[in-house]
């Protein structure tokens, strides 16, 4: 299994699964934290009040970014454990669930700039780039279309 973060498995939970077309769960689950940590200021102050202090919350927004999921079907137990590892804070049921939607909002008022740094990343970081082949025989491309030489 390619490595999901926590943090690109509850955006993925969050938003429609096909949000992204053509990029796939592949590269949602590859989006480096070197292009998450920009939007790291703007998480803490949305949630940071959940947190003792500003550290917690800083903490807990790297390791979410940083960490791959357990629950993919289900991101936000994930968020719950990270909290409960990373805070001296606890919350009661109803808190916890108020954190989660506030999370969960925060994804979707970001929704703009996660899927801009995805792409970015992805054109940025292409996984195959074939420049030219040369063979004694066939040669199959990419899309599966045959290309003979020679004939």
């Amino acid at each position: 299994m390619d490595f999901m973060s926590m943090f690109m498995s509850m955006y993925n939970w969050v938003q429609d699964p096909n949000v992204l077309t053509g990029v796939g769960q592949t590269v949602l689950g590859r989006a480096a934290y070197d292009g998450l940590k920009t939007l790291g200021e703007s998480f803490v102050t949305k949630v940071g009040n959940y947190f003792k202090n500003k550290k917690e919350s800083e903490v807990f927004y790297d390791t979410i970014c940083s960490k791959a999921t357990l629950n993919p079907e289900k991101p936000y137990r994930d968020l719950e454990d990270v909290f409960e590892k990373v805070s001296t804070k606890k919350l009661d049921d109803n808190e916890m669930k108020n954190f989660l939607s506030e999370v969960k909002e925060w994804f979707k008022e970001n929704d703009a700039a996660i899927k801009q740094i995805v792409i970015s990343q992805t054109l940025d970081n292409p996984a195959q780039n074939i420049t030219q082949q040369q063979a004694g025989r066939d040669i199959n491309n990419v899309q599966g279309k045959q290309i003979n030489y020679n004939r």
